[in-house]
């Protein structure tokens, strides 16, 4: 267990080698680069997973010298940049917190802080309690992101029959490689597969996903209420127990912290559009699409999201963030351009190629599944066992700003942001045809065991809505000064 342990820390400095240094090269301010591991973290797997993905399609074997020479593209880039242009001016993620004057430092508001805090200290030392004393065991985290993770641990290479034999279809071989590719990238000090050593992963992306949303609450509002929602968010039961929790090797959690980033450094590129914004986002952006499929569509969504947002309350600055959205785009375009090229080329499996059964037909016949699809998905969040008082205060929010009528920007990007998270679910029920069964019955035994998973990845973009409605604040909009909650 020792050496498992020190696998993960040899892979975490890793990672944030390659984190810091992708940073820099973007000259992105050391200085807040110490007040953000999140970022650091974030930028530091998203990346070298692509890189070391690179690798392995140019025939390296997945070793410690490929892993660690995944880091050598953002090395060279930052030596480079600062030998060529020593003086650019830096940029940072978010603004300083603003002293807003809304609470004082009473002993109410001390107690209940005290309180928040140690309810988050108290899940997390037990999330981690849990994830290195108790098996793994939910079945996708065994059958299908720890099978990838084994055959490339004990394969090291792309060149297996596991992504092209039809006996694997089950786990999904089409799935993309992000965690499998960082599972096997700890244990590869060890030589050997080590379980001990990936367990914890799900819960390291969620310690980072709490930091996040923390930081990104406590430059809009008070310490205090930052602190109760970062409390409310970590209490979720969703995301400790079951099916793609953060106490399984699943891809959900992880998938759940890049949608935060990406939202954070959208609301980031509004305020400042810097390029060296757009391409920490564009790397982000692929980062989603290669954490799981339907990252890749949280992507688009997201973009889209923006657009809508800044022609809703913003456009006299349009043609800017057009041209930032542009480098935006090329980038993640260009950083997930092997993965998406490797799998239309290598992987075929009759199951996994439905866009050709779309014929106007299907789609007409498969209207009527909206009926038992929309209730699901709108009545989901309401199971308290699961998601406590979250989605009813989310509710109320949305009812309590559409009263309100007049939103700022960040209220519109999230708005839309889930608006569009919830077609892309319901048009995906509606289409379904899971392993080439067509019927509703297969359909509802779909949706029973992937709807809690898919909104676990919505709920810093739910709780963060909920803390911008005019239930909790009326504050100043932290993406622009003249923009109100």
């Amino acid at each position: 267990m020792i050496d498992g342990y020190l696998s993960l820390l040899w892979a975490t400095c890793v990672w944030f080698l390659v984190g810091c240094t992708l940073l820099l090269s973007t000259n992105y301010e050391f200085k807040d680069m110490v007040k953000r591991p999140y970022l650091v973290f974030g930028l530091g797997v998203g990346c070298h997973s692509l890189i070391l993905f690179i690798y392995l399609i140019l025939g390296f074997e997945l070793t410690i010298t490929t892993s660690l020479l995944a880091a050598l593209p953002t090395i060279l880039s930052w030596l480079i940049i600062r030998a060529l242009c020593p003086r650019r001016s830096t940029w940072r993620l978010l603004r300083p917190p603003a002293t807003l004057g809304l609470d004082k430092d009473t002993k109410l508001i001390k107690s209940m802080t005290l309180f928040c805090q140690l309810i988050i200290l108290v899940q997390v030392v037990a999330l981690i309690v849990a994830v290195t004393y108790m098996p793994e065991n939910s079945d996708d985290g065994l059958a299908r992101w720890g099978l990838k993770a084994k055959v490339l641990s004990h394969e090291r290479s792309l060149k297996s029959d596991y992504f092209i034999d039809p006996h694997f279809s089950h786990s999904h071989p089409y799935y993309p490689l992000m965690i499998p590719l960082q599972m096997a990238h700890i244990t590869v000090l060890d030589g050997d597969f080590n379980e001990s050593a990936v367990r914890p992963l799900g819960a390291i992306f969620f310690i980072f996903m709490l930091m996040a949303f923390f930081d990104l609450l406590r430059h809009s509002g008070p310490d205090f209420h930052a602190w109760l929602f970062t409390a409310m968010l970590a209490t979720i039961p969703r995301y400790t127990f079951d099916e793609g929790s953060a106490n399984s090797m699943m891809a959900d959690v992880p998938l759940a912290f890049f949608v935060l980033l990406t939202c954070i450094l959208f609301i980031a590129l509004k305020r400042n559009q810097r390029v060296g914004q757009a391409i920490v986002l564009g790397l982000c952006l692929a980062s989603c699409g290669f954490t799981k499929a339907e990252g890749l569509h949280y992507a688009f969504i997201m973009l889209i999201a923006f657009v809508s947002a800044c022609l809703l309350a913003d456009r006299s600055r349009m043609r800017n963030y057009i041209k930032r959205l542009l480098v935006v785009s090329l980038v993640g375009s260009i950083a997930l351009a092997p993965w998406l090229a490797f799998k239309q080329l290598n992987i075929e499996f009759e199951h996994a190629n439905f866009p050709h059964q779309l014929t106007l037909s299907y789609v007409l016949a498969k209207i009527p599944r909206l009926i038992f699809v929309l209730p699901r998905l709108l009545l989901e969040g309401l199971d308290y066992t699961r998601y406590h008082i979250s989605w009813i205060l989310f509710y109320a929010g949305l009812i309590a700003l559409g009263i309100r009528r007049r939103l700022g920007w960040t209220q519109w990007f999230l708005l839309i942001t889930l608006v569009g998270f919830f077609c892309f679910y319901s048009l995906t029920f509606m289409l379904s045809a899971w392993w080439g069964q067509l019927d509703d019955d297969v359909c509802k035994r779909l949706m029973d065991f992937t709807i809690p998973r898919l909104i676990l990845v919505t709920m810093p973009l739910v709780v963060y809505l909920t803390y911008l409605s005019p239930l909790v604040q009326k504050t100043q909009d932290t993406s622009s000064d003249s923009d109100p909650h």
